[in-house]
């Protein structure tokens, strides 16, 4: 009696039990792999690069996995008809024999010998079938969840990447920009590069990482936004910004005057105060301030304003430029008088403000100093002619 004929009914059913249940975990493991979203991207479209290649050695085996799942289901479900009409003999050459003819097609479907015609076929029993459905599915399931994970990996720095571009246009489309406005077609060149990697990757997640290649697009992409952050600044503060430059407007109307007044004054106290005039500008400023509103888009009215209070703030300090000028001209004058008092003073301390050389260069700077207008040149020259005659000892002049 051989060994196979030795098993008894309860080791049968055991040996049924534990082969039914690893069908049924291999049917919910085929089922999950089957609706793996890796799997789904592999069979999506076309592949290309290491993913293509990894795929074609690992597909076959896919298709066989499920081809040997179908015999291993047949064997399983004749065992349990033969247990129902009590035929337990037949059961054990099921359950234990080499009952089980491999697919021709599946490269080592015969590890020994090639099928070829009048050749005897090697079969093998449900140990070999259950074994070989394991290790293709070990091989297949690899691929399907690497790709799964590396598009994941992709897809998370991709999709924040995508929705900073849809969010970016759309702020364009609301700023009304033109086009052809440069933030426009920077925008569509963005996405459409983020588009070509997202379809590289998907045709070959297994290739060169992708995601490097995503991080290359962020300076663009920020400078973009900042560009269209600065745009949508302008829009929302434009009345205030329309009220800040008005404001400068009269401020600087202000200091024009100021500027007329201080010439006015130095050309009075002062001699040949060489006062160039300054243009006013403001006239013009303002028909450019009042033109703006009927500047078309966002891009080119904030760049209008720019402009605008570019030219408003070079006014501005063209006339507090003019004004300082003009202001130390008659500081100067007060500079010379305090000066002059100074050494004046020092003079009587030393007992020459009585000596007659002192006291005619006293008495003209005195004219100088105290006359309208000015002579700032003529005064400077005596105030250092007089501090030399106060200063120097009298035996060394």
């Amino acid at each position: 009696m051989s060994d196979r004929d030795r098993v008894s009914d309860p080791a049968l059913d055991a040996e049924l039990a534990r082969r039914t249940e690893q069908e049924a975990r291999i049917a919910a493991a085929l089922v999950e792999l089957d609706g793996h979203p890796g799997r789904a991207l592999l069979t999506a479209g076309p592949l290309s690069g290491e993913t293509a290649r990894r795929w074609s050695d690992a597909s076959p085996r896919y298709d066989a996995l499920w081809r040997d799942f179908e015999r291993l289901r047949a064997v399983l479900t004749e065992a349990r008809e033969l247990r129902d009409r009590r035929g337990p003999r037949a059961m054990v050459d099921l359950l234990f024999g080499r009952c089980i003819e491999p697919d021709p097609a599946e490269p080592a479907a015969l590890p020994d010998r090639l099928r070829s015609a009048g050749a005897a076929v090697e079969r093998i029993d449900l140990q070999h079938l259950v074994s070989r459905i394991d290790e293709a599915f070990h091989q297949v399931s690899t691929i399907v969840v690497e790709v799964d994970r590396v598009r994941g990996e992709f897809l998370a720095e991709y999709a924040p990447l995508v929705e900073r571009l849809r969010a970016a246009r759309a702020l364009a489309d609301e700023l009304g920009l033109d086009p052809a406005d440069p933030a426009v077609t920077d925008a569509a060149a963005l996405a459409e590069r983020a588009h070509q990697l997202d379809a590289s990757a998907s045709a070959d997640p297994l290739g060169s990482p992708h995601t490097g290649r995503l991080a290359e697009l962020a300076p663009a992409l920020g400078t973009l936004e900042t560009w269209l952050a600065g745009l949508a600044r302008h829009r929302d503060n434009w009345a205030a910004s329309v009220t800040e430059v008005t404001e400068g407007l009269r401020r600087a109307d202000s200091l024009l005057a100021s500027v007329d007044e201080a010439h006015r004054r130095g050309r009075e106290v002062i001699a040949n105060p060489h006062l160039a005039p300054v243009p006013d500008r403001l006239p013009a400023l303002r028909i450019e301030l009042d033109r703006l509103a009927t500047v078309n888009g966002w891009s080119a009215r904030a760049d209008a304003m720019d402009r605008l209070r570019a030219r408003l703030r070079a006014a501005a300090e063209e006339l507090r430029e003019a004004l300082r000028l003009a202001e130390e001209l008659v500081d100067r004058r007060a500079e010379l008088r305090g000066r002059y008092e100074a050494y004046r003073a020092k003079a009587s301390r030393l007992g020459r403000g009585e000596q007659p050389e002192v006291l005619e260069l006293d008495r003209r700077l005195r004219q100088l100093l105290w006359s309208r207008p000015c002579d700032l040149a003529a005064a400077t020259r005596a105030l250092v002619e007089y501090q030399r005659l106060v200063t120097t000892p009298v035996g060394s002049r």
